[in-house]
């Protein structure tokens, strides 16, 4: 609901265990790109979500997974959706 994004996540709802886990590799910074990003660490994190091989940061039920990017100066950008069968 509108207004309700910072409630969302202070409850952890983008938490490993919550309802919409995100940045579950530790995100950009945890790769020490400290700027830009590597769509491709993002998509293979996806992959080991839907495989069930994440190990402790494993989400539950990773049946679909969305990968989105954007480089330049808000130049281009893309999102990739991925589901498991």
């Amino acid at each position: 609901p509108e207004g309700q994004a910072a409630n969302f996540i202070i409850n952890g709802e983008i938490s490993l265990d919550g309802r919409l886990p995100t940045g579950t590799d530790g995100g950009r910074v945890g790769f020490g790109a400290t700027s830009g990003s590597n769509e491709s660490d993002a998509i293979y994190e996806a992959v080991i979500q839907m495989r069930e091989s994440a190990g402790e940061r494993q989400v539950s039920k990773a049946d679909v997974c969305i990968i989105a990017g954007m480089q330049g100066s808000m130049a281009s950008s893309a999102a990739l959706v991925l589901r498991r069968d």
